[in-house]
Order: C-alpha cells, then structure tokens, then sequence
C-alpha cells in the first residue's frame, strides 16, 4: 500500500510540474535578431519599443553615439533594474 501512495504521490508531482513547465513555456518567447530597419519602423509606431542599450557608459556616450529613445542599462547591472524594467511588461523590450 505504501509504494501505490508514494507512486501516487509522484505521479501528481510529475504531473504537476510538467503542467507548470508547459505554461511557462507558452509564456516565454526566445529572443530574436532584428534589423536596424525592422527596429526604426518600431520606433516610428505609436506604441514604440523600450529599447534598452547594454553598453558601458563611455560607449553609450561616445563617438558611435546611441539610439535618442534608448535608455543606459549597462549589462552587468542589467539584473539590479529588474523592478524598475517590470513597469514596462506589457511593451516589446529591445536590447542593443
């Protein structure tokens, strides 16, 4: 009796989980490439992209210059900005 309620018992986490794995997989989108072109026409719509720029400052603000809507998140402090990025959820977020 033991082993069919500890069968059991695995066979609803398995279950379980594997139901969480799916929904959480139809909610993610791997990321994609766009071209230069594909993100100004972005930029000119209504609702445009947060475009999020991962440089360092010094290559933020020099001679290759930046996107003018693009906000300084530099990398290695992108997970620091987690909960100021979550305002923006609902917009398609570009890296560059």
């Amino acid at each position: 009796m033991k082993i069919h309620l500890f069968s059991l018992f695995v066979f609803v986490s398995l279950l379980g989980g594997s139901t969480w794995l799916l929904l959480l997989i139809r909610r993610w989108r791997p990321p994609g490439k766009m071209a230069p072109q594909q993100l100004q026409t972005l930029l000119s719509q209504s609702e445009s992209p947060l475009v999020i720029d991962v440089r360092n400052p010094d290559e933020f603000v020099g001679a290759r210059g930046h996107i003018a809507e693009a906000v300084l998140h530099p990398l290695p402090e992108l997970d620091t900005k987690v909960d100021e990025l979550q305002t923006h959820r609902a917009r398609t977020v570009v890296l560059v």
